[in-house]
């Protein structure tokens, strides 16, 4: 009986050695696994971070557009309101005037152009800030993913921070 119990000791032994080696390799593997991903993502975040940034450059860049724009229209109109207070046969129209309103016109549609990049900027601001909470809350997830499987992989039976507790194996009876 004592010789049979140090065999099926010595066996189960030799099965649990075995199997947390395996555990151990499979950690490793995904440990691996967690620091390609993090690192992706990491470079992502980097890659979308500097977008946001080239999109703001880019919006102040578009409203300073728009404000010179706001002087080059109140100039036209300027020159648009004085030769309408023009008398008799002065008021005549001229090709002139025909230039002012087709610039008046021009300044319109850039005016609405760079209107619309500034919405379509805001959007897309928009989207890449709800990406880069995404990613981030990914990153955090995948960290610490990372960090709890390497502290696993050190695990030893020998490790001071197990702690055995009486039944947490129960063996069958026979």
């Amino acid at each position: 009986a004592d010789y049979n119990s140090r065999r099926g000791l010595e066996s189960i032994s030799a099965v649990s050695d075995k199997t947390q080696e395996i555990t151990t390799n499979r950690l490793k593997e995904r440990s691996s696994e967690l620091l390609r991903w993090k690192t992706e993502i990491e470079q992502e975040l980097s890659a979308l971070i500097n977008e946001i940034r080239f999109l703001g450059m880019q919006k102040r860049r578009a409203i300073q557009a728009r404000n010179v724009l706001g002087l080059c229209r109140s100039i036209n109109g300027e020159c648009l309101t004085r030769r309408g207070f023009r008398d008799g046969y002065d008021l005549a129209r001229d090709k002139v005037e025909d230039e002012l309103i087709k610039e008046a016109a021009m300044i319109s549609e850039i005016n609405m152009l760079i209107s619309n990049t500034i919405r379509k900027i805001d959007e897309q601001q928009a989207a890449n800030k709800s990406m880069k909470e995404r990613l981030e809350g990914d990153w955090s997830d995948r960290n610490e993913a990372f960090i709890l499987t390497n502290e696993n992989i050190s695990l030893k039976n020998e490790s001071p921070t197990i702690l055995f507790r009486a039944a947490a194996a129960r063996f069958p009876e026979q």
